[in-house]
């Protein structure tokens, strides 16, 4: 049996978010099983021709393993991107692709060869669930505005874009979500697909990865609520600043810290609404904005925060949940999407972004006794979720159709 492994998404941008980890963790955990199969007599590659070090630097690939790398064509990530339009409507095949037995993809971003074998990781369906929201918002242009404007045009580019995932979707010969409210959207959205769909939760890591070093490691002097992570329009940050500053108009001596890339110059954030939330707070001085920060410096801030605050509005997994209770801290998010399903009843919940401040004070006047009790327990919790888990998964969903 033949095995095709799709890297493409350990070349982008995406090596670094989510989507990255994911491909990443369940391909370092999956080699091994391969490698002990003797079903298996071949595993391939594919990727770009460019970064191909920095890819397979990331993983972990058995001495046992004798692997073959077949580079996708068009050759880099770059004129991928400039043909992506064509390859909606017209799906390029890939002769190395179809030859493999099973083609396993961690996302279809970018370029996804059409192959009869496909098995497919599906994340969300964001773009069509909030498509208000995320159709042509950063595009401030006097057609998007008109666009936007339009109630039958936005009907218009809702009905394209959901043809367009339809499209991707029917690629597969085998859908793996990563929760089973995913599989449920997938359901609800496209109640005509027959294609099989399975659930494998993702898993978490309680050691630090090896990054780069932040900038600056220290940590606040006061007590704080902390939010990591990217600038997004799912994640309501300028509700947060705000239930913020009414807390501090309360007397609680607090900060707030929003550390990730995107805060490390606030005069450059896209989203208004966001930078001039921080920009036009009372207490700016009590808002700390940390740029990048290395995984040992996340757990620290992580462990010795108030609490770690996620209020999104949608998450087709919501890992950061996972993460925060096993660096041993309480966790505020959202009751909505999956994010109930992984944080279960460990995490405390607001229902939208006016339950904040309360939920806050909640937690921040739990008796130091029952607070450990609740980071103990969701730390016990969390650990269950483990990526050598969801190989296991992967592996068991993707062979059983050989068995």
């Amino acid at each position: 049996m033949k095995i095709g492994i799709d890297l493409k998404d350990l070349q982008s941008d995406s090596a670094y978010r989510g989507i990255g980890e994911v491909a990443k963790q369940v391909t370092n955990y999956l080699l091994p099983l391969l490698v002990n199969d003797k079903r298996i007599d071949e595993v391939t590659f594919f990727m770009y021709e460019d970064k191909q070090e920095e890819a397979l630097g990331m993983l972990d690939i058995p001495k046992q393993l004798t692997y073959n790398i077949k580079y996708y064509d068009p050759a880099t990530l770059d004129l991928a991107r400039f043909q992506s339009l064509k390859n909606a409507f017209f799906p390029l095949r890939n002769q190395d692709v179809e030859q493999v037995d099973l083609f396993l993809s961690y996302s279809f971003l970018g370029y996804l060869p059409k192959s009869k074998n496909l098995y497919l990781v599906w994340y969300d369906l964001i773009p069509l669930v909030l498509h208000h929201m995320y159709f042509l918002w950063n595009n401030t242009g006097k057609i998007s505005k008109i666009i936007k404007n339009s109630p039958f045009l936005m009907k218009l580019a809702y009905k394209v874009r959901k043809q367009r995932v339809k499209q991707e979707l029917n690629k597969a010969k085998h859908l793996i979500a990563i929760s089973e409210y995913t599989k449920q959207d997938l359901q609800r959205i496209f109640p005509e697909l027959k294609i099989p769909i399975d659930v494998a939760f993702l898993g978490v890591s309680e050691k630090p990865a090896k990054t780069v070093n932040s900038l600056n490691e220290t940590l606040p002097t006061k007590p704080y609520l902390l939010f990591v992570g990217g600038i997004d329009k799912k994640r309501e940050i300028a509700p947060l600043i705000d239930q913020f500053n009414h807390l501090k108009e309360a007397g609680f001596d607090i900060q707030i810290v929003l550390a990730g890339k995107a805060f490390e110059d606030v005069e450059k954030i896209a989203i208004l609404n966001i930078k001039n939330a921080i920009l036009m707070s009372p207490y700016r001085d009590d808002i700390i904005n940390i740029g990048y920060i290395s995984d040992e410096y996340k757990a620290k801030l992580y462990s010795n925060s108030l609490a770690f605050v996620y209020p999104t509005l949608y998450e087709g997994f919501g890992l950061p949940v996972l993460e925060a209770m096993l660096a041993k801290t309480l966790i505020l998010t959202y009751n909505n999407s999956s994010l109930p399903e992984v944080g279960g009843e460990y995490a405390f919940y607001a229902n939208d972004a006016s339950e904040l401040g309360d939920k806050i004070i909640e937690m921040y006047e739990l008796p130091n006794e029952k607070r450990q009790q609740v980071i103990d327990e969701s730390y016990e919790y969390a650990k269950q979720f483990t990526w050598a888990k969801t190989a296991q998964k992967y592996y068991e969903i993707m062979m059983k159709d050989f068995d």
